[in-house]
């Protein structure tokens, strides 16, 4: 019984894994048109930046980085930050109009968070603070980083006004996400241990991956209402595995701090 079960959990592994090969290979195809399209506009004036709390409010924060170019379109990326330990946990970038943009703050805000506005040199360092604390956790950003990242441009980070610390209480803090795999939980714990020692991290994990105590920010409920090509965005989905079982009857958070 023990054993059926192990052979079922390693075949949707497994399957998981392809799909997410193949996603990953549509997301690259996607993303060398977009990387070169925010490349253009990598040095055009720095419409806004805003951030969506302060940090320390769980260890999310999204970070919103705009341009105007000289034709009034607004090409933007949108970061998700995890302060705690997973640096760019996700990530998009567009090309949209005035108003198309509008409408996405205003769908931000319809979704209870507050846009505040941040100087560009604290924008980017935030973006770029949070990569590198996870990079020497073992942890890479998320994979639509490499064209979003091009939105930073010419911005100096060396003129931040503001700077926010990494990880909680000194030391770097996981928590799974709603759609990571227990093998993936364990992949990260096994970096962290590697890096940090046993005693030199804290995490929170779900038994169940569909469950979490914190998911942070669902990015593919943001609305664009427009008709431009995919490849102008970066696309991305989490989306919940479905041949994960049904019954969460079992799920349990588990939670240890040294």
């Amino acid at each position: 019984m023990a054993s059926s079960e192990s052979r079922r959990r390693k075949q949707l592994e497994k399957k998981k894994k392809k799909r997410n090969d193949k996603r990953h290979q549509i997301v690259v195809k996607r993303n060398a048109g977009l990387a070169e399209k925010l490349a253009m506009r990598a040095n055009a004036p720095v419409h806004e930046c805003l951030v969506t709390a302060e940090l320390g409010g769980g260890g999310f924060v999204e970070v919103v980085i705009s341009r105007k170019s000289a034709s009034g379109e607004i090409a933007f990326g949108l970061f998700l930050i995890d302060s705690y330990c997973m640096g760019v946990k996700n990530c998009l970038a567009r090309i949209l109009s005035v108003s198309q943009y509008n409408d996405f703050k205003e769908d931000v805000r319809a979704k209870g968070r507050i846009l505040k506005a941040l100087d560009p040199p604290s924008a980017r360092r935030v973006v770029e603070d949070a990569v590198a604390y996870a990079e020497k956790l073992g942890i890479k950003p998320h994979a639509d980083f490499r064209a979003a990242r091009m939105i930073l441009g010419d911005i100096d980070p060396e003129k931040a006004t503001t700077l926010f610390e990494m990880g909680r209480d000194g030391k770097p803090f996981f928590m799974s996400g709603p759609f990571q795999s227990p093998a993936e939980c364990q992949m990260i714990i096994a970096k962290l241990t590697a890096v940090c020692g046993v005693d030199g991290f804290h995490f929170m994990m779900g038994i169940d991956p569909r469950r979490t105590m914190l998911s942070g920010h669902d990015f593919n409920e943001l609305s664009f209402d427009d008709d431009d090509d995919d490849d102008d965005s970066v696309m991305f989905d989490e989306e919940e595995d479905d041949e994960v079982e049904e019954n969460t009857s079992s799920f349990r958070i588990e939670e240890r701090r040294i």
